[in-house]
């Protein structure tokens, strides 16, 4: 297990504590864990007004899962809205210490945001190679670790209500947020939400996000996503051009499979509902990782007008950034079969 080392505390002083805290929350193993001194809850200072905490969350099939917090130092006297980030990587690797995703959870915290990245169960990781081979053995095993990965962002969602007062932090405005296969898991969850699906009971009921936004994702669905319940504002970012999340659609008809960008956008459509659809011409699945950068702006336009304001609009940008040409866009699913093996 990883050890973590807090400049700005004693983490021995704190062992007992925690433990009789963990040991409800996630099981005899942590606690376990925690009277043999290994360090459960560290903080540090990463930059001069950026404080990181980690806290274990979850513990999944033999492992502690963790989540990440960084907050400014010039915000800690309000309550505050939060992000929790799911990193991407397939459900086979991933990691929360990326650069570019520590850079912009620091962005957020400076912002007066409570940004959190979380770690999930890599499920693909774990599958035989044989389950693989076979269309609908690859499209079954895509739909258990979609599952896995919801059910951890739940828990690490119910998690940070728990701490809310502690943390400081405003239940009623927490924003799911992803990248490719972190991007179909925060999709994935508030598709549970509105539909009453198995995953949602792992959330305080009632609840819901106050936005997602999702960076080159989609949704798992036997057909075309419907909502029972109105979702959430929700913002999508995507090339028309991604090899390995469908823009469209990868399905079998009657057996299912992911609903891209476009699909959920209709059907968000449909449903009357806000959304935010961003549309990257000619990119391909880099678009996973851009926005974190290069659309800053525009994700500030959805949190002011969609999450903060409330506006009922429904918006279908188009960004010519990628200047290539002659780009395939024409995939089945079994490209993005072959693309995620």
């Amino acid at each position: 297990m990883k050890l973590f080392a807090g400049e700005n505390c004693c983490i021995n002083n704190r062992i007992h504590n925690i433990s009789m805290e963990f040991s409800k929350k996630i099981g005899m193993a942590v606690a376990a864990a925690a009277t043999a001194g290994i360090a459960l809850y560290a903080v540090s200072r990463i930059k001069p007004d950026i404080r990181k905490s980690t806290y274990p969350f979850a513990m999944k099939d033999g492992t502690i899962l963790y989540l990440d917090k960084y907050e400014s130092e010039n915000w800690l006297h309000r309550r505050r809205p939060v992000i929790i980030f799911a990193y991407g990587g397939s459900f086979v690797r991933g990691r929360r210490d990326k650069p570019q995703y520590v850079d912009f959870m620091n962005y957020f915290a400076r912002k007066g945001y409570v940004a959190i990245i979380i770690d999930y169960r890599k499920h693909l990781r774990h599958i035989a190679p044989e389950r693989k081979k076979s269309t609908l053995g690859f499209l079954d095993a895509l739909n258990e670790a979609i599952g896995f990965a919801a059910e951890d962002f739940a828990d690490a969602t119910s998690f940070v209500i728990e701490h809310a007062d502690e943390w400081g932090i405003d239940v009623d405005n927490i924003i799911a947020c992803g990248s490719s296969a972190g991007a179909i898991t925060v999709l994935q969850t508030e598709y549970a939400i509105c539909n009453g699906l198995p995953v949602a009971s792992r959330l305080p009921e009632g609840f819901n996000y106050a936005g997602v936004m999702s960076f080159a994702g989609a949704i798992s669905s036997k057909s075309l996503p419907e909502w029972k319940k109105k979702p959430c504002p929700i913002m999508m970012f995507h090339g028309d051009a991604d090899r390995q999340v469908p823009f469209c659609q990868a399905a079998i008809r009657g057996v299912g499979g992911l609903w891209g960008s476009t699909s959920i956008a209709a059907s968000l459509k449909a449903a009357r509902a806000p959304y935010y659809f961003y549309i990257v011409n000619n990119a391909s699945h880099e678009v996973c990782k851009t926005p974190m950068w290069l659309y800053r702006k525009v994700i500030s336009e959805f949190l002011d007008k969609l999450v903060r304001r409330h506006k009922r609009v429904r918006i279908t940008s188009q960004d010519y950034h990628s200047k290539e040409t002659g780009v395939q866009k024409d995939f089945g699913l079994k490209d993005y079969i072959i693309n995620n093996m």
